[in-house]
């Protein structure tokens, strides 16, 4: 086997006569500086993705089954602490037999309207309680108490109070259909709440009270003025706390009622037979026989059973359902 003799030396000579050549030098310069950007690329790029995964979570991470950023056991005292401040001593109470429930609501405010419903609709029922001198500064006006039939085809996502859905991919679409972190149990009322706050991926914010039990859902909110330029990206809480704390109270005061409606009055049977061809009217208008000395008893019994045609009733004679007879006179004949 044939020794192969290497020399550091002579291999710095022969790369450096071959790489920095006059001949070649524009080549290999251009090779180098190729080299040099291509490879920076891929480094920069990798890092960027690495960073990038780093700091976004995913999508499913993000949402946290939905849960809020700011944990109950915050906002709970805080709810606690805005309505020891309001005095609700004084306040009109308001009470609905025909859905079972009752409130309480500011003195001085408007008597409550029913919002009349329009096409499309799911609530069966709305009733507003305004309140004519809200602040000029706050985008609310009052609130809304809102009845829904309790259906296994509606759901809390459904009704018109929880926030509209903001626009995502509909793969991500199916992680939002969970309302897991969003009711809070008050434990101080039978209403739970329903708040979701401005970090939240899924749905714009919102704030509201629900109440499902029996046949019906009801749905506490606050409402916004009708010419206000509300924006929909501001924590609805921050907003109350501000401007109308009241509302937390209302809140504490509703509560269901025993469902008490009237009995229903059936409808008068309708008159088949025909209306009698003499008679007149007494002071009430009712139909009474024409004949002031009518003397039932002396009349014919020897005739066939048959209508009585002039309200002046014989022994031989069925009532007219259009005449009325006189007890005092006609008694024993009826």
């Amino acid at each position: 086997m044939r020794k192969t003799n290497f020399s550091l030396s002579s291999f710095k000579k022969e790369f450096y006569s071959h790489f920095f050549c006059k001949k070649h030098l524009l080549r290999d310069f251009f090779i180098l500086l190729t080299t040099i950007l291509f490879s920076g690329l891929i480094i920069a790029s990798n890092y960027y993705s690495l960073s990038l995964k780093k700091k976004t979570p995913s999508f499913k991470n993000s949402t946290r089954s939905l849960s809020n950023s700011i944990p109950k056991e915050i906002i709970l005292p805080e709810i606690k602490t805005l309505q020891e401040t309001i005095d609700t001593t004084n306040w009109s109470e308001y009470q609905n037999r025909w859905y079972g429930f009752a409130l309480k609501y500011p003195t001085g405010w408007q008597a409550p309207l029913v919002q009349k419903k329009s096409a499309g609709d799911r609530w069966i029922a709305r009733y507003q309680f305004i309140y004519p001198n809200s602040p000029t500064e706050s985008p609310f006006d009052g609130f809304n108490l809102t009845i829904y039939e309790n259906s296994t085809n509606l759901t809390l996502f459904q009704t018109a109070e929880f926030s509209a859905l903001k626009a995502i991919s509909k793969e991500n679409a199916v992680l939002c259909q969970n309302i897991q972190g969003h009711l809070l149990e008050t434990g101080d009322y039978p209403a739970e709440e329903i708040y979701i706050g401005e970090e939240n991926e899924c749905y714009f914010p919102t704030l509201f009270f629900s109440i499902n039990q029996g046949q019906y859902i009801y749905n506490l909110s606050p409402k916004l003025k009708t010419a206000t330029n509300y924006n929909p990206e501001i924590d609805r809480r921050i907003e109350l706390t501000n401007f109308f704390p009241e509302f937390f109270s209302v809140a504490a005061n509703l509560r269901l009622i025993d469902i008490v409606r009237p009995k229903p009055i059936p409808p008068k049977p309708k008159i088949t037979a025909p209306r009698p061809v003499s008679f007149e009217k007494d002071a009430l208008g009712r139909l009474v026989c024409d004949k002031k000395n009518d003397k039932p008893s002396k009349s014919d019994k020897t005739k066939k059973k048959h209508l009585d045609m002039e309200c002046c009733l014989d022994p031989d004679e069925y009532p007219n359902p259009h005449c009325y007879y006189d007890p005092k006179k006609y008694g024993k004949y009826l």
